[in-house]
């Protein structure tokens, strides 16, 4: 089955992206198939699909920004080291980089990426200790930071969706219906 997008999880519209990108014939025999009078829905379906442009405009996101979800689902895994995720990180920022076109441009995700890691200061903190990490340098120039607190942060995450999800656990278990028990 086609792949469900989940409307605040925007990796998923790009899985879905990707799937019609590779399946884009197969669906679009399925719904040739039916028959356009019995639903409004399969009548538009099937104007859509027929449009010359749909094709052209699926292949350009898959190809400039289909591997984001890979990406997001790396950034999610436990127990992966600090500077293998400022690497994912900061292959993401080089690919949107040379992403061409009107819509690139109107999508704005080099942008935004770019000012929202130069608005944080703490990723360059941790930019300084993947490379400590990694052996890439030696010298750290932050004074609060011992060589011990430094190795604590080997497999620090670099997104916040862990502490999400803990929320979001906890909102469930402190619902008032289920402290009555």
């Amino acid at each position: 089955l086609p792949p469900a997008p989940i409307l605040t999880r925007w990796g998923t519209w790009l899985e879905a992206c990707n799937y019609y990108c590779e399946h884009f014939e197969t669906v679009k025999k399925v719904i040739d198939s039916f028959d356009s009078d019995s639903a409004a829905s399969i009548k538009i379906s099937q104007d859509l699909l027929s449009h010359s442009e749909i094709q052209g405009k699926l292949a350009y996101i898959k190809c400039n920004f289909g591997f984001l979800p890979r990406i997001i689902t790396s950034l999610e895994q436990h127990g992966c080291p600090m500077s293998t995720q400022i690497e994912l990180v900061k292959s993401v920022v080089s690919d949107l980089s040379r992403v061409k076109g009107e819509v690139g441009k109107l999508v704005g995700l080099y942008d935004k990426m770019e000012n929202v890691l130069k608005k944080n200061s703490g990723f360059d903190t941790m930019c300084k200790i993947a490379d400590v990490l990694s052996g890439q340098k030696y010298s750290f120039d932050e004074e609060e930071l011992e060589a011990d607190d430094i190795c604590c942060f080997k497999y620090a995450p670099v997104s916040s969706i862990d502490v999400e999800r803990a929320f979001s656990m906890y909102k469930s278990l402190l619902v008032d219906s289920r402290q009555s028990f």
